[in-house]
């Protein structure tokens, strides 16, 4: 579970993601009719969410957890969310890369 202050000084608790979470965001959430709807990042960051200022969360709903923040605080959160969950810089890029590169190489098949 990780803890961070958002800049209102709102204080909230969350935890990874895991695939499971995100099948259950895109069957259970998203419809894709729906003008204006969030994408599945920003839902599944919401559905991640467990607690707000000591206060667990209930809703069951990620669509409406944080229709009452601050949109800096939003902004915020999902930026930190993604830092530490998605593979967004040239780094984690360069060590898929390699990886790929190495089972590429003759003899690394395992059929």
């Amino acid at each position: 579970m990780y803890e961070l202050q958002l800049p209102s000084g709102n204080q909230v608790t969350f935890r990874a993601p895991r695939n499971i979470d995100r099948k259950r965001v895109v069957e259970q959430f998203l419809n894709k009719n729906e003008k204006g709807t969030q994408t599945d990042i920003e839902l599944l960051s919401s559905y991640c969410l467990a607690s707000q200022n000591g206060q667990q969360l209930i809703d069951p709903d990620p669509r409406t957890r944080m229709d009452q923040w601050e949109l800096k605080d939003v902004q915020f959160y999902q930026g930190v969310f993604l830092e530490l969950f998605f593979m967004n810089d040239e780094d984690d890029m360069k060590k898929v890369k390699e990886a790929a590169k190495k089972l590429l190489e003759p003899g690394t098949e395992s059929n």
